[in-house]
C-alpha cells in the first residue's frame, strides 16, 4: 500500500510539475505573441505613414515634372516672336560692332538686342537701349541685379516690363516678359 501512495503521489507531482511547466511555457508564448502583436502595430502604423508620404511624392511628382519642365525650356526652349520693337538709332547694332562696352556683354549672352542711343555732349557715359522677349521674371531679375552688382559704372535709367497681350493674366503657362532697358556705362572718352 505505501508503494502505491508512493506512485500514486509521485504521479501527481509529475502531473502537476508538467502542467506547470505546460503553464509557464504558455505564459512565455504568450508574452512573445503580444510582443510580436505590438511590433506588427507599430509596423502597420510605419507602413501607413509611408504610405502616405509616398501619395504625397506621387501627386507632387507632376508639379515638379511641370516645374523641371518650365525652368528647363526657359533655359533652352526657342523663344517667341517678339511683340518688342528697339528704337532705331543712326549708329550700328553692337552685336554687329566690333567694340562693345564690357558691361553689355552679360545682356547679348542672355538674349537682349542691345543698340548704343546718341549721348548728349559733354556726357561721359555709353547709353544703350535693350530689349528682349525671352526671359521670364524669375531669370530677369538675378541677371540685372548681378549686372548691376557687378559693375560700378553700370547703372540702369529706365526698366520697363510688360506681358505680352497674347498671354492672359494669371496664366499658369512660362510667360516670357516684353523688356525694355536703358543702360547707362560711365567710360573715360
Amino acid at each position: 500500500m505505501k508503494f502505491q501512495v508512493l506512485s500514486l503521489f509521485s504521479a501527481f507531482v509529475l502531473a502537476a510539475c508538467v502542467l506547470v511547466s505546460e503553464g509557464y511555457l504558455l505564459w512565455q508564448a504568450r508574452n512573445a505573441i503580444a510582443a510580436l502583436a505590438q511590433g506588427n502595430d507599430q509596423q502597420k502604423a510605419a507602413n501607413d505613414q509611408l504610405a502616405k508620404q509616398i501619395e504625397g511624392l506621387q501627386l507632387s511628382k507632376s508639379r515638379i515634372d511641370a516645374l523641371f519642365l518650365r525652368l528647363s525650356d526657359s533655359v533652352i526652349a526657342p523663344r517667341g516672336v517678339s511683340s518688342l520693337h528697339v528704337g532705331q538709332s543712326s549708329s550700328s547694332n553692337l552685336e554687329g560692332s566690333a567694340i562693345e562696352p564690357t558691361g553689355i556683354g552679360a545682356f547679348t549672352q542672355a538674349g537682349f538686342v542691345v543698340q548704343p542711343l546718341r549721348v548728349p555732349n559733354g556726357e561721359m557715359s555709353v547709353i544703350c537701349e535693350a530689349g528682349t522677349a525671352n526671359l521670364e521674371f524669375h531669370r530677369l531679375i538675378p541677371l540685372l541685379a548681378e549686372q548691376e552688382n557687378a559693375d560700378l559704372f553700370l547703372y540702369f535709367d529706365k526698366v520697363v516690363l510688360s506681358r505680352p497681350a497674347s498671354v492672359r493674366p494669371f496664366s499658369n503657362d512660362p510667360t516670357y516678359l516684353d523688356t525694355r532697358l536703358t543702360i547707362r556705362l560711365l567710360t573715360s572718352k
